[in-house]
């Protein structure tokens, strides 16, 4: 008899949650990995809300919570195979050619310009994917409401 091999994957909430119900509002990305990556033993990464850093936008029209990868020189600290960028915050400014960005809006709208596909034109509404071109550097985004984004 032979162990099988995967993963297994469960969502759960508290007790106290299921007693007081609220809110619950969960985000996850899971990426291919490369070949040589494919048999590294599975790992979870638990990241709390104080773990992760907060960077004001010089705009003063919000702030990114930088989750993987680097912002303005703060780094994330969550742990990737391949280097990726996740913010919780819209991908404004520069950003080097043949990078994959996108914004997956919780709720809210926003203006995108730079994209590559989006449900419903340029404006991004709740629950809708923005992907936005590599060949282009430059990410422009106008934030129509109140919004939660993730990308």
């Amino acid at each position: 008899m032979t162990a099988a091999s995967g993963l297994v994957h469960e969502e759960f909430h508290s007790p106290a949650y299921s007693q007081r119900g609220g809110q619950f509002e969960v985000i996850q990305l899971w990426v291919n990995l490369a070949a040589k990556d494919k048999k590294a033993e599975p790992s979870y990464q638990s990241i709390s809300n104080t773990d992760i850093p907060r960077v004001e936008l010089p705009s003063g029209d919000g702030f990114v919570r930088v989750i993987a990868g680097e912002y303005q020189g703060r780094r994330g600290p969550a742990r990737s195979f391949s280097p990726m960028n996740v913010w919780g915050s819209p991908p404004e400014g520069r950003r080097p050619r043949g990078i994959s960005c996108a914004s997956w809006l919780d709720h809210g709208a926003l203006r995108a310009q730079g994209r590559v596909r989006l449900r419903s034109g340029e404006i991004v509404g709740a629950a809708e994917l923005a992907v936005f071109e590599r060949e282009k550097e430059e990410v422009a985004i106008e934030v129509l409401e109140d919004t939660t984004i993730c990308s």
